[in-house]
């Protein structure tokens, strides 16, 4: 447990952002997954991959972010 001001107002910003991560994130796609499926039926197998993965690569990234806000409060422990 972190026991400073600054440790405990980043996990509550960690929080925060995990959770707006995941409402932003859901909301977005389905109005993104129209843009991902033209660019992904104009290019070819391997790039349709990467071009359909990316949203998915970003959140995990967001939720990465947002757990180390929470558990580590800022620091680079």
């Amino acid at each position: 447990m972190i026991k400073n001001k600054k440790g405990q107002a980043a996990q509550f910003i960690g929080m925060i952002f995990l959770g707006m991560a995941f409402v932003m994130f859901f909301i977005a796609i389905p109005f993104l997954n129209e843009f991902i499926t033209i660019g992904a039926e104009t290019s070819g197998t391997a790039t349709s991959f990467v071009v359909r993965a990316i949203p998915w690569v970003i959140l995990i990234f967001m939720v990465v972010y947002g757990l180390k806000l929470i558990i580590f409060g800022g620091s680079s422990e």
